[in-house]
This record gives structure tokens, C-alpha cells and sequence, in this order.
């Protein structure tokens, strides 16, 4: 058999993701290996079972042959918003469509820089916040209110001296 050929972890992660319709995350929590190695696995794997039987023909998915993953469908993936075998069939689907496959990592790319953006906007968000409290202190005494606050408290200060001095 075609799969005797392959190495353990090969056969382990092809016949989960395929025959077992596990996801890569359920494999990964079912393996041990991390979701790279998964992938690799699962990959190298299809890609020597196709040596083997000297066939190139494509893993049948109904659902998601002849067209590409749409915008939504790629959204609800990343944010695991669909069931087990939705994600399986996506999936099955980014391992033979290399564009989808793109798509996907762009979008993982735009996740990132999204989160970056927020991050730094919160962070000078709050640096405004402190300076304008500050600022705000500041604000509220004016360069003529100073003034006649020192010019008030000079007077005190004299009229104490005056005072002293006539006991």
C-alpha cells in the first residue's frame, strides 16, 4: 500500500487531515508537532503519495473545486468562525490552490500590521492624555492669574513683617 511508503509522521498527519477530516489545529493538539510541521507533513506527504502511485490527480472537494476561497470564507477561517470540517475543507482546499494559499498569508500579514497600528495608536492616545493633564494644570493659571497670586502673596508677606515688627 501506497502509505506503508510514507514516513510515521507523514502517514499520521495524512491520514488524520484526510481520511480523519481533522483540522490542522486538531492535529497539532492530537500530534504534538507544531502547525509548521503539520503543514510540511501533511505536504511532503501528499506530494510522495503522488510519486508513488505516479498520479497526479487532485484530492476531490466539491465544495471549493473550481472556484477560490472568497473574502468571507477566508475571515470566518482566521477566525475560526466555521465548524471542524468547514475549516477542514478550506483547508484541503489552501493545500492544492496556491493563490488561495497567498491570499491567506496576506491576510495573516494584514492581521499583524492591523494589531501593530492599534498598539501604536492606543500608546499615543495615552501619551496625549498625560500631556494635556499637564497642559490642562497649566491652563487654569494663566501668566495674569501667577501674577497676582505672587503680587497677593508678597503683600501677606509684607503686612506679616510690618506686623511683627509694631509688637
Amino acid at each position: 500500500m501506497a502509505m506503508e511508503q510514507l514516513n510515521e509522521e507523514q502517514k499520521i498527519c495524512i491520514e488524520l487531515f484526510y481520511i480523519k477530516e481533522q483540522s490542522y489545529k486538531e492535529i497539532t493538539e492530537h500530534t504534538g508537532f507544531d502547525l509548521n510541521q503539520v503543514k510540511s507533513y501533511i505536504q511532503n506527504g501528499k506530494r510522495n503519495l503522488k510519486l508513488i502511485l505516479l498520479n497526479k490527480s487532485k484530492v476531490e472537494n466539491n465544495s471549493l473545486k473550481n472556484r477560490h476561497l472568497t473574502t468571507e470564507e477566508i475571515f470566518d477561517y482566521r477566525n475560526q468562525k466555521l465548524t471542524p470540517a468547514e475549516m477542514h475543507r478550506i483547508e484541503m482546499h489552501l493545500q492544492e490552490c496556491s493563490l488561495c494559499d497567498e491570499a491567506m498569508n496576506g491576510f495573516s500579514k494584514m492581521d499583524d500590521s492591523m494589531r501593530t497600528f492599534h498598539v501604536m495608536r492606543d500608546l499615543r492616545k495615552k501619551g496625549r492624555l498625560k500631556f494635556t493633564k499637564r497642559k490642562y494644570i497649566f491652563s487654569l493659571l494663566d501668566l495674569n492669574t501667577l501674577l497676582l497670586l505672587l503680587f497677593i502673596i508678597g503683600i501677606l508677606i509684607f503686612l506679616a513683617v510690618v506686623f511683627l515688627k509694631l509688637i
